[in-house]
């Protein structure tokens, strides 16, 4: 997790660089991909760099909250999978009190749970359909990702 937070902080020291006009208007923010992913949809990431959402987990709740002290640098887009946890929901409020953008994908989510998602503040899909599992059949329990 050491690596992503040297990342961030370079990105931040290049938005701070004010010579370069060029890289000063087109770099905004960054995604932050796959540590809160279903493992069952992680594509090419690495399980062993999955936590689950959860703000009661304490390695994942801290780094979380190590990510978001960079809100007020750049713009934060977190991957959550909101069908990992029964507190994904308060993890998904966290980052969107924080400044931070939620996006929901790498998750095999059942209508509720995708609606809950974005009623918790989720607003961005990743991989809309497929990605993760190869395929663009999914479960489509009380609709899904496409019917939603």
């Amino acid at each position: 997790f050491n690596e992503i937070l040297s990342y961030l902080e370079g990105v931040k020291l290049a938005i701070e660089d004010k010579t370069d006009p060029l890289l000063q208007s087109t770099l905004i923010g960054v995604l932050i991909e796959g540590t809160w992913m279903n493992p069952l949809c992680k594509g090419a990431h690495n399980v062993k760099y999955m936590l689950p959402p959860d703000p009661n987990h304490t390695e994942s709740f801290t780094f979380l909250n190590q990510i978001l002290a960079f809100v007020p640098y750049f713009k934060i887009i977190i991957n959550v999978a909101p069908d990992m946890s029964d507190h994904a929901l308060d993890f998904i409020r966290h980052i969107k009190k924080s400044g931070g953008y939620v996006a929901i994908g790498h998750c095999k989510p059942t209508g509720t749970v995708l609606r809950n998602a974005v009623q918790a503040g989720g607003s961005y899909i990743i991989h809309l359909g497929n990605g993760g599992t190869s395929s663009s059949l999914k479960r489509f329990e009380e609709g899904g990702m496409l019917e939603e």
